[in-house]
């Protein structure tokens, strides 16, 4: 939980079962911002010069930021859920392959509904010259 006074500090604190301390709160800023700029729409967060103090148990005050005008860019990301993708690597061994892989087809076909795939394929690969029926 972070907490905003007049003179642009902040306090952050947790009220739950956890630590908070200077280097988690350095720790989260690094993770989040990754330089001195932190760029929103309407305002950069300049942290050059932030500092971070333990006022209490728990409480760190983080002081020293400043704004900044606007950018005149930002980057954008946009997302979208793309679906899923799987794949099973199936390495039959022994005597009568192609019987083997014939009987994974029919047990894939049991248990994997074919309507709820865009796609799905099962690919044999086997090595040139060799004749896995003997």
């Amino acid at each position: 939980m972070a907490r905003r006074f007049n003179n642009h500090s902040k306090t952050v604190r947790s009220e739950w079962h956890s630590s908070v301390t200077v280097d988690t709160v350095k720790s989260q800023l690094l993770y989040e911002i990754q330089g001195i700029y932190y760029l929103n729409s309407d305002v950069i967060g300049d942290l050059s010069n932030v500092q971070c103090d333990q006022v209490a148990p728990n409480r760190i005050r983080v002081f020293g930021t400043k704004g900044l005008p606007a950018p005149e860019t930002l980057k954008v990301a946009i997302l979208s859920l793309g679906g899923y993708q799987a794949e099973l690597s199936v390495y039959p061994a022994g005597l009568d392959i192609p019987k083997k892989v014939e009987n994974f087809r029919i047990q894939t076909g049991r248990i994997l509904d074919k309507n709820r795939f865009q796609s799905l394929e099962i690919q044999v690969y086997e090595p040139a010259g060799l004749n896995f029926t003997d």
